[in-house]
């Protein structure tokens, strides 16, 4: 099973902040393990509450904890291995 860790600026509504979505990632990342989520940009539906380069600037923030294995599955490995695609 894999998640896919997108969605979270837009559905936090007006005035998210980092603080605000750290919870949700820090149970998503328990529950689920690193190796099985995916980051997503949920884009273009992230335009009605951030630009990509925020929610990318947030997610490098929120990720920060993780060790170099853990964060390189969850930005590219895990999708690459999931959905299949060469490396």
């Amino acid at each position: 099973m894999h998640v896919k860790l997108s969605g979270l600026v837009t559905e936090a509504g007006p005035g998210w902040s980092a603080e605000m979505l750290r919870p949700v990632l820090d149970t998503v990342l328990k529950l689920f393990g690193p190796q099985a989520v995916l980051w997503g940009s949920d884009w273009p539906v992230l335009n009605l509450a951030a630009d990509c380069a925020q929610w990318v600037r947030i997610s490098d923030e929120l990720l920060a904890g993780l060790d170099d294995r853990d964060l390189r599955a969850v930005l590219a490995g895990n999708a690459q291995r999931f959905h299949r695609l060469p490396r």
